[in-house]
C-alpha cells in the first residue's frame, strides 16, 4: 500500500484530470507510477475503475501524443523532481 505521499499524489493526479489539468495529471501519473515501482507497490491507493476513468478523462482531453510524452518524461525524472513539476507547473 502507497504510503500518504503516494496517495497524496494519486489523489492530486485524480483531481488534476478531473478539473481539465491533463498536463498535472500526466505529470503526476509518471511519478505515481515511479513511487509504485520504488516501493515494489503495484496497486494505487484508489479504486483501479475510478483512477483508470480520471487518467482516460486526462489522456483524451491532452491527446494521446502529448499525455504519453509527458507521463514518460516524469516517469523517467527523480520522483522529487516529477513531483515538484507537477505542483509547480502554471500553464
Amino acid at each position: 500500500m502507497l504510503g500518504s505521499a503516494g496517495a497524496s499524489a494519486e489523489g492530486l493526479t485524480a483531481v488534476a484530470a478531473g478539473t481539465n489539468r491533463p498536463e498535472h495529471a500526466a505529470t503526476l501519473f509518471g511519478a505515481v507510477q515511479t513511487l509504485c515501482e520504488m516501493t515494489g507497490d503495484r496497486t494505487p491507493t484508489l479504486d483501479h475503475v475510478e483512477f483508470a476513468r480520471h487518467i482516460q478523462i486526462a489522456h483524451d482531453q491532452f491527446g494521446a501524443e502529448r499525455f504519453t510524452a509527458l507521463h514518460a518524461a516524469s516517469h523517467a525524472m527523480p520522483l522529487d523532481q516529477a513531483l515538484d513539476l507537477a505542483l509547480h507547473e502554471t500553464k
